[in-house]
């Protein structure tokens, strides 16, 4: 695949669960040419590692198996946030329940 220089980047280590964040940061954690268009596939990310790539298309066809990374705002987050549910002491707790 073609990574155009302009486009954004961010590299997960699955190992570690942290991320880079940013075109220069990933090139260098990756030892790949600091400018430029890169040509890569995926044999070039290293093992326990996603590479995450700004895609600037309005309609991108996203083939089955592909883990996809994407913005959004606080409000949206936040309505789709999972949550858990604590019971309030009132409810009569799971163990009791059992019994």
């Amino acid at each position: 695949e073609k990574i155009h220089a302009g486009k954004d980047m961010v590299l997960h280590d699955m190992a570690t669960n942290t991320f880079t964040v940013g075109s220069d940061e990933c090139r260098k954690k990756l030892g790949w040419a600091d400018s430029g268009e890169l040509k890569k596939g995926p044999k070039d990310i290293p093992e326990n590692y996603r590479l995450y790539v700004q895609s600037t298309s309005y309609n991108r066809a996203i083939p089955g198996d592909t883990h996809v990374l994407f913005a959004v705002d606080p409000a949206t987050y936040a309505q789709h946030q999972k949550t858990t549910t604590i019971p309030s002491e009132s409810e009569p707790s799971a163990k009791a329940k059992a019994k």
